[in-house]
């Protein structure tokens, strides 16, 4: 084979070579880019999801606190409800209202008005 065939060769195939490494290399390239911009986009992705996240556990705090607040009054309440009854089952017995005892016009719609407004006040 002629010595100029064999160079020629030669330099083809360093060509070759030279061509599948530069190819590699770019190929490796692409693939670190396309890594980074999937990392990117997770640390995006993340930072959102703790974002609704937070959000999330804050309203729920919120809504905890309300609910402990609505027990705490409801409680308060109650207990105010059972010394009011009482206090009037004590003021009934002690003094009670003579047999012939009938509330005047005004203070019956006083007294109708005044339950009117509790009733409508206990219904949510």
């Amino acid at each position: 084979m002629p010595t100029f065939l064999l160079g020629w060769i030669g330099y083809a195939l360093i060509f070759a070579a030279g061509l599948a490494s530069g190819g590699y290399g770019m190929y490796q390239i692409e693939q670190g880019t396309i890594q980074s911009l999937k990392a990117e986009y997770a640390q995006a992705d993340a930072a959102r999801a703790n974002a609704v996240l937070k959000q999330f556990t804050d309203t729920a705090d919120k809504i905890n606190k309300s609910v402990d607040s609505y027990h705490t009054t409801q409680k308060d309440l109650n207990t105010k409800i059972d010394l009011i009854s009482k206090d009037l089952q004590n003021v009934q017995a002690k003094r009670p209202l003579p047999r012939d005892c009938k509330p005047d016009p005004d203070r019956l719609r006083n007294a109708n008005a005044a339950i009117a407004a509790a009733n409508s006040a206990i219904k949510p």
